[in-house]
């Protein structure tokens, strides 16, 4: 009998305190309309719309909807959680007064009726971008480069005409967000053609078409079969992780050319390519496992001379005629040793990119000389590399 008693006033206390409990678990499903969103203000910005507002006071509501068309003529539907009391509307790319419809949305499907505002989103920075576009002719091909100082993440799209097709057709796509940027496309035959670029943004809106006529300058890929090594410094070494010379070579980046230095404040080595050759860019790539770090170079020069002599004293720089200096820069801008992004790793493994200054004369011999590495150390490696460039006296200089 007292354990009756017992369980009764347990069952009496979990009754009460129940009641003051909010609803738990699924709510039950009914066809009771929420009420309408109401305070609706409207901020315009280039490309997009904020709207705010305050939720109806509704405790089964999921979520607040707004219904348009954006500049494609695409039904577009955004939706923000009964947490949120505002909407961005993206997907414009010029003024103009768009209608919008707000509807709130309960846990049974039920919809309010809608409430009818009107939008005006500013013209899209694309245009602004656009403006800024340059399409130059480089070696191999041509140099585009823009500003872009919102910041905005854009496609940029290059488009090469097709003569069999009589339109242009999709060539190289270039995703970025930089304030300043510049980026060569290659493989473009050393021919007068017409070159096209298109922005497109993350809603897939797209800018008309910028034509430019351009003539990419001759270059072709210097086999480096035909290299040899020069003399090499008596204080420098190659030893430890190095695959020596032919590891410049092989495609692999497993393996590096490793140069020791003595403190003499930079070390460097020698090619000699056996034609004279107007250099215009070269491509390198560093040990995957010390990705911007340790002995990979990051700041270098490349000198050159047309002097046997000169070329195979190894311990002097007198007679090299300095071609070009460069830095290593990873996309990210991060100039610390390490500290990738997922852009600076496939800007590393793709190899990086350097050209050779227009007016650097051409050169049988060329000296690398490497003045600081991302590690600081006083070495140097390199996994591989690549020359591009006009051989002098040949047929298509």
């Amino acid at each position: 009998m007292r354990n009756i008693i017992f369980i009764l006033i347990a069952c009496c206390i979990a009754t009460l305190y129940s009641c003051d409990e909010e609803q738990q678990g699924q709510f039950p499903v009914d066809t009771d309309a929420p009420g309408q969103v109401s305070d609706v203000t409207v901020a315009n910005f280039n490309g997009y719309s904020e709207i705010s507002f305050t939720i109806p006071n509704d405790k089964d509501l999921l979520y607040i909807e707004a219904s348009h068309k954006n500049s494609r003529n695409e039904d577009v539907v955004i939706t923000s959680s009964a947490f949120i009391y505002k909407l961005i509307v993206p997907g414009f790319l010029h003024s103009a007064k768009v209608p919008v419809k707000l509807v709130s949305v309960d846990k049974s499907k039920n919809r309010s009726e809608a409430v009818n505002i009107e939008i005006e989103p500013l013209e899209s920075n694309m245009f602004a971008i656009l403006a800024s576009v340059n399409v130059t002719s480089a070696f191999g091909g041509v140099k585009v480069s823009w500003v872009n100082e919102t910041e905005m993440d854009v496609v940029l799209e290059v488009l090469k005409f097709d003569s069999e097709t009589n339109k242009f057709e999709g060539y190289a796509n270039i995703f970025n967000s930089s304030p300043v940027y510049t980026k060569a496309i290659r493989g473009l035959e050393p021919v007068e053609q017409e070159v096209g670029v298109v922005l497109r943004d993350a809603s897939r809106q797209r800018t008309d078409t910028l034509i430019t006529t351009v003539t990419p300058l001759f270059e072709q890929f210097l086999d480096p079969a035909n290299f040899k090594e020069l003399p090499f410094h008596p204080e420098f070494d190659k030893i430890s992780y190095s695959t020596g010379w032919n590891g410049l070579w092989d495609d692999n980046g497993e393996g590096s050319y490793s140069i020791f230095g003595d403190n003499l404040g930079s070390v460097w080595f020698g090619i000699d390519m056996k034609e004279e050759v107007k250099l215009s860019r070269f491509k390198m790539w560093c040990r995957t496992d010390f990705i911007y770090k340790h002995s990979h170079p990051k700041h270098f020069k490349i000198w050159g001379t047309n002097d046997p002599v000169v070329a195979n004293d190894a311990e002097s720089f007198d007679g090299w005629t300095l071609m070009g200096e460069w830095d290593d820069e990873k996309p990210s801008g991060n100039t610390a040793s390490g500290g990738v992004t997922e852009d600076d790793i496939a800007y590393f493994k793709s190899g990086m990119d350097f050209e050779v200054p227009i007016e650097a004369s051409s050169y049988r011999y060329i000296r690398w000389e490497t003045l600081e590495t991302w590690g600081g150390t006083d070495r140097m490696w390199l996994s591989d590399l690549k020359f591009w460039g006009q051989i002098k006296n040949g047929e298509n200089e």
